[in-house]
C-alpha cells in the first residue's frame, strides 16, 4: 500500500479532482515532474499545494509524514502569506484557478530549488538542520522558502485577477451558469483566445453592457392601456363592484364561485409593447477595409451586443462573418443561448479580403425563409465600401416586401454612400456613440 505523504488533510473527493486535473493540464504535469527530479516528494507538495487553494478549510495533519518535513514548511509558509486569503477568493471551489494558481507556486518554488537543491531523497536524509549540506548545494533555508511562496503567490494573485477581467469582458463572470458550465479545456482555450483579440474582447464588453441597458430601457417603456371589459379570474383586474362583493358575507362566495368559473368582470387591457421582438439575422463585414481604426472590434461588438439581446428575450440568432467571394462563416444560435465554444469561433473568425454584399444578403434572404426565422429583421455592420447590383437589389426589395423584412445598417466608418444604401436600407446608424448604439439596441 502506498504511503500517504499529505500534509494537508484531503477526502476521495479532493484526491480526484486533483488527479483529473493533472490529466488535463499539460502544465500542472510538467511541473510536477520537474520538480520530481529535484526531490521525490515533490508530487505530493503540488498537490498538498492545490488543497490548500481549493478547499473550503484546508487544515494540515496532525503529524508530519516522515520525509515530508520540507512539504510542511513550503505549506505552512504558503497558508501563513499575506497573499493566501485574497488568493483563496479565486481559488476557493474553483479547480480551474486553483490549478492555475497551483502550477504559478510550483514555478517559484522549482525556481528556488535550482539555485539551492533540496534532499533528493528526504526519507534518507538527517532531519536535524535546515542548512545541511546535501551534496548538491546548499539547502533551502525556512526563509527562502517564504520568499519563494512570496513570490509564487504573487504572480499567482495578478493572473487570477487578469483571468477574472477576461471571463467578465466576455460575459463570463464568476456567477456565470455558463461559465460554471464550461470545461476544464474550454476556460483555457477561451482565456488564451481573449489574450489574442484582447481589444476586441474590451469593445465586446461595452457592447453587450449597452444591450442590456437598452433591454431594460425597452421593457420599462412597455405600456399598458384600457381598452374594454372582459370576464376571467384575474382578481387584480376585477372591476371594483366585484371587489366589493368580497366584504359581504354572503355575497363573497359568489365572488369565488365567479372566479373559479372564469366569470369575473375585469378590466380588458392592451399592452403597447416596442418593436423588435422577432429573430435577428446580422451581418458582419471582415473585409480588409474594417481592419483600420479598430473598426473590426467594434463591429464584432456590435454583433455580440445584439446576440445578447436575442439571449435575454429568447429570441433566434443568426450571423454570418464574410468577406470577399466564398469567405464566409456562419452560425445559427436558437434563442440566443450560446456556448463557449460558439463565443470562441465568432472571436476567431478573420479574413481581411475584399467585399461582397450579395452572399451575406443572400444568405439571409434564405434563412428568413425557414420557419425558426421567418419573423427575422436583419442587420448589417459594415464600413460600407460595397455597390449592389442593381437586379440584386431588386430582388432584394421584393423579398422584404413578400416577408415583411426590414434592413438596418450600422455604419462604423463615417462614410456612407447614399445613393446606394437608400435603395435598400431601412435604417441607417453612423454615429457609434453610446446613445446611438442603444437606440440599435432597441428598436432591433
Amino acid at each position: 500500500m502506498e504511503k500517504n505523504l499529505q500534509n494537508v488533510i484531503q477526502d476521495t473527493f479532493d484526491v480526484l479532482t486533483w488527479e483529473d486535473l493533472r490529466k488535463k493540464s499539460d502544465v500542472l504535469t510538467q511541473k510536477v515532474v520537474e520538480g520530481q527530479d529535484y526531490t521525490d516528494v515533490f508530487p505530493a507538495l503540488a498537490q498538498d499545494i492545490f488543497a490548500s487553494l481549493y478547499k473550503g478549510e484546508p487544515t494540515l495533519t496532525e503529524e508530519t509524514p516522515y520525509g515530508t518535513e520540507m512539504n510542511r514548511q513550503h505549506v505552512q509558509s504558503l497558508m501563513e502569506s499575506e497573499q493566501y486569503d485574497s488568493i483563496r477568493a479565486y481559488t476557493t471551489f474553483d479547480d480551474f484557478s486553483s490549478a492555475l494558481a497551483c502550477s504559478d507556486v510550483m514555478a517559484s518554488v522549482i525556481e528556488e530549488f535550482k539555485k539551492n537543491p533540496p534532499p533528493k531523497h528526504p526519507q534518507d536524509e538527517p532531519q536535524d538542520g535546515d542548512d545541511k549540506e546535501n551534496g548538491n548545494g546548499n539547502m533551502p533555508t525556512p526563509q527562502m522558502i517564504r520568499q519563494a511562496i512570496r513570490r509564487g503567490i504573487k504572480k499567482a494573485e495578478k493572473r487570477a485577477e487578469e483571468n477574472e477581467e477576461a471571463f467578465q469582458a466576455l460575459g463570463c463572470g464568476n456567477e456565470s451558469g455558463e461559465r460554471k458550465n464550461m470545461s476544464f479545456e474550454d476556460k483555457q482555450t477561451l482565456l488564451d483566445q481573449y489574450r489574442k483579440v484582447k481589444e476586441m474582447a474590451k469593445y465586446i464588453g461595452k457592447f453587450r453592457n449597452l444591450s442590456v441597458s437598452a433591454r431594460s430601457e425597452r421593457i420599462s417603456s412597455t405600456r399598458t392601456e384600457l381598452c374594454g371589459v372582459t370576464m376571467g379570474n384575474e382578481v387584480t383586474r376585477a372591476l371594483p363592484q366585484e371587489l366589493a362583493n368580497l366584504n359581504h358575507p354572503i355575497l363573497q362566495y359568489d365572488f369565488f364561485r365567479k372566479m373559479q368559473e372564469h366569470q369575473l368582470l375585469q378590466y380588458e387591457l392592451e399592452v403597447n409593447e416596442p418593436v423588435g421582438k422577432g429573430s435577428i439575422v446580422c451581418l458582419v463585414d471582415d473585409s480588409g477595409s474594417m481592419y483600420n481604426d479598430e473598426m473590426e472590434f467594434i463591429a464584432r461588438g456590435a454583433m455580440f451586443g445584439l446576440l445578447e439581446c436575442a439571449k435575454k428575450d429568447n429570441r433566434n440568432f443568426a450571423c454570418d462573418i464574410f468577406s470577399g467571394g466564398r469567405d464566409n462563416y456562419t452560425m445559427e444560435i436558437p434563442n440566443g443561448d450560446y456556448s463557449s465554444k460558439q463565443m470562441i469561433d465568432l472571436l476567431s473568425v478573420s479574413y481581411a479580403n475584399g467585399t461582397s454584399f450579395e452572399e451575406p444578403l443572400s444568405y439571409a434572404m434564405d434563412v428568413i425563409k425557414t420557419d425558426k426565422f421567418k419573423d427575422a429583421d436583419v442587420v448589417i455592420i459594415t464600413d460600407d465600401s460595397c455597390y449592389l447590383r442593381d437586379s440584386f437589389v431588386e430582388i432584394l426589395k421584393k423579398f422584404k416586401e413578400e416577408h415583411d423584412v426590414k434592413v438596418t445598417m450600422i455604419n462604423v466608418s463615417g462614410y456612407l454612400d447614399e445613393e446606394d444604401i437608400k435603395r435598400w436600407v431601412d435604417n441607417v446608424y453612423m454615429d457609434l456613440g453610446d446613445e446611438s448604439v442603444a437606440e440599435v439596441y432597441k428598436n432591433v
